[in-house]
């Protein structure tokens, strides 16, 4: 707009201000997405690649409009995986599958311990258990269907639409059960907060008068006879205070325990705290990947499920 348009040149000067911020977060958001893009085609390879860009753009262009579920194709797992546009489900996808946030290979032998584990209950009739607690749409689910696909897996999520399509992407997965619950250290009542209004950031909240039932990990272990806990994923935001509170047996009976603290997000209330002052009553290995992290129990030290 010509500075004979305005009255005021201070006016004007704000308002090109204003411009150049735009098109600077234009940019940014340009490259962002050109990055993700290439990551993409890397990870995914050149087909798979180009829809999962393509998901993504219309992804961000639908940012917070929560849009209908589209299926893609991710290579290795033979069938697609459902994302509602605009919302954090292709972030999940990206997070699980791209990142490979659940992928703890790279440590040769802890990774060989949790095999030779599973591998001797099988051995001795046993059947191994994966709990997902916090499950979301069902990615990291999916993620250890394929990896350990003679296991029990649980996939826990309180939240009715994201539980939807956590059913939709699990129900070709025989060896999964989802459960439209909270996880607790109790038979309780909850009910929901999301101050973000994404998926992903859903909060359980103790609520006598909540919606949400509950399940504990027990009460999960004792659904089949002849059950042992191999894994167990915690990404609960910040509800691990409730969790391990008490009722936490299972803890010293479970191989590999995964979670994702969140002192980040609530300040001083303890939820590191809480998961550690669980863990740490036996020999454990900590190690971080991503925003997670992956506590080994050493096999001298599990007590027998």
């Amino acid at each position: 707009m010509p500075m004979a348009a305005h009255s005021d040149p201070q006016t004007y000067r704000l308002h090109r201000l204003e411009i150049k911020r735009a098109e600077h977060r234009v940019c940014l958001m340009k490259r962002e997405f050109f990055r993700r893009s290439a990551r993409l085609m890397r990870r995914l390879g050149a087909r798979s690649g180009l829809r999962a860009s393509y998901l993504l753009l219309r992804n961000e262009l639908a940012r917070g409009a929560h849009g209908a579920a589209k299926p893609m194709r991710v290579p290795q797992v033979p069938h697609p995986i459902w994302l509602r546009e605009g919302t954090s489900d292709f972030g999940v996808m990206e997070q699980i599958f791209v990142h490979r946030a659940y992928d703890f290979g790279r440590w040769s032998s802890h990774f060989a311990m949790i095999e030779r584990t599973y591998g001797k209950l099988l051995e001795r009739g046993k059947l191994p258990v994966i709990v997902d607690c916090g499950a979301n749409i069902g990615c990291a689910t999916i993620w250890f269907a394929l990896r350990f696909p003679r296991a029990i897996i649980y996939a826990v999520e309180p939240e009715p639409q994201t539980f939807m399509t956590l059913g939709r992407n699990v129900s070709a997965y025989g060896n999964v059960t989802p459960i439209e619950a909270g996880i607790s250290d109790r038979m309780t009542r909850l009910s929901l907060r999301n101050p973000d209004g994404r998926p992903i950031a859903c909060q359980t909240v103790d609520d006598e008068q909540g919606s949400i039932g509950t399940v504990t990990v027990p009460h999960l272990l004792d659904r089949l006879p002849n059950c042992a806990p191999l894994i167990v994923k915690v990404d609960i935001e910040g509800y691990e205070t409730s969790l391990f509170r008490s009722n936490t047996t299972w803890a010293a009976q479970t191989p590999l325990v995964i979670f994702e603290p969140h002192d980040w997000l609530f300040h001083w209330r303890g939820t590191g705290d809480a998961v550690f002052r669980c863990l740490t009553q036996r020999p454990r290995d900590y190690l971080i990947r991503g925003d997670n992290i992956f506590s080994f129990a050493h096999p001298e030290s599990l007590v027998e499920a």
